[in-house]
């Protein structure tokens, strides 16, 4: 669709029981954006709401039903994000709803219908979509170019079929692993070495980081089996095709992806230090030199999966830029940036879940946002102060 003006809003991770201040935000920067004039077309760009984490339970899947009966959960947990959105469709707002890897469900017939029917909209002022392209303006979330979130061999045919081989490894992290943690909150560290990582969880959840450090290997280990199913597939994409490289293509990369290689070599380089402190004959250490070996030694993958997500962003704007956009909209990578080229314009919102600093050192939050004058669309990144 056309619009003369565009709000463009994502990563917001409502859950139930999360922190109601971005939707608080979210209520107050939509009101003011719809004030006298008109009223700016809304694009929810992914990561809306968190449909992958199912606090307290293992999670069933992607059954439509179930996925619509937690949307709607959501939206009730959060009552000023869902008023704010009606209030916009009543002044005669419209929106677009793009998915991303967390609420992909909304792409399912029956959660959008549930979402519509909670939130009074119809199919003309809600659309739901996996981007928006309006002449010179291309708005995606951006996942479809990480390698950690690709859905084999495409994101409708995987939640049609229900097997886990079909899912990227970030969805099985969050099956597996961040489903079964009590008081999990989402933080981007997906992209940081596992130190970084556990020093994070020990400073967050304190005693309950045991049960993750416990529980971390055993997913490990079964999303590797699953992406030596995965590899099989008939349906998979050849790891050697551009932008489809995968953690799934095999157990070994799966592994390798999640450093369960290094993670189980400090745990038996921690097990024979004990025991040689408990009187273990010191021949007996020469056993963890190999393990001691793959702990010492830098990892090379560090620099191959940091920013990772970010450069596939970059990579898939310049190929979009070919086509005759001139402003390419993205968000995922949780990481505001506004980058200007000859080509065109490249701006990614951030987390509107996430408050950031501004130059005044006030909280804040960022969006996009694009108007037009004199035919020609204008966009820049945005801060709104946050709380």
């Amino acid at each position: 669709m056309k619009a003369d003006s565009y709000i463009i809003v994502g990563d917001l991770h409502l859950r139930t029981g999360s922190d109601a201040r971005a939707s608080r935000d979210f209520a107050r920067l939509l009101d003011e954006a719809s004030g006298p004039g008109p009223v700016p077309h809304l694009v929810l760009n992914g990561d809306v709401i968190e449909l992958e984490v199912f606090e307290g339970s293992r999670g069933d899947g992607f059954d439509p039903r179930a996925a619509a009966a937690r949307a709607i959960e959501i939206l009730d947990s959060h009552p000023d994000f869902t008023r704010a959105l009606a209030r916009h469709l009543v002044r005669g707002g419209t929106v677009t709803w793009i998915h991303g890897n967390h609420d992909v469900e909304t792409s399912l017939p029956e959660v959008r219908q549930a979402i519509r029917e909670r939130l009074q909209a119809d199919e003309s002022s809600l659309k739901f979509g996996e981007s928006l392209i309006d002449d010179e303006i291309h708005v995606e979330h951006g996942h479809a170019h990480d390698p950690d979130c690709l859905f084999w061999p495409d994101e409708m045919t995987a939640l049609q079929k229900k097997r886990d081989s079909a899912l990227p490894i970030s969805t099985l992290v969050n099956k597996y692993l961040l489903s079964r943690i009590p008081r999990y909150e989402a933080f981007t560290d997906s992209q940081k070495t596992p130190i970084q990582v556990l020093s994070r969880v020990l400073l967050q959840y304190r005693l309950h980081a045991l049960k993750m450090i416990a529980l971390y290997p055993v997913a490990g280990l079964k999303i590797a089996c699953q992406a030596s199913l995965a590899a099989r597939r008939k349906d998979a994409p050849p790891p050697e095709e551009e932008g489809k490289a995968s953690p799934m293509h095999g157990a070994g990369e799966a592994i390798r992806r999640m450093y369960i290689d290094r993670y189980l070599s400090t745990a038996a380089v921690a097990a024979l230090f004990l025991f040689a402190l408990l009187g273990m004959p010191l021949a007996w250490l020469l056993i963890g030199l190999p393990f001691a070996a793959i702990v010492i030694k830098p990892a090379g993958r560090r620099k191959e999966y940091r920013d990772r997500h970010r450069r596939s962003c970059h990579r898939a704007a310049s190929r979009i830029f070919q086509t005759g956009q001139k402003i390419v909209v993205m968000g995922h990578v949780h990481r505001a940036e506004e980058m200007r080229h000859r080509a065109g314009a490249y701006l990614n919102h951030g987390a509107f879940a996430a408050e950031s600093l501004d130059t005044g050192g006030k909280p804040s939050r960022t969006y996009v946002k694009i108007q037009r004058k004199k035919g020609k669309a204008e966009g820049r990144l945005v801060r709104t102060v946050a709380g």
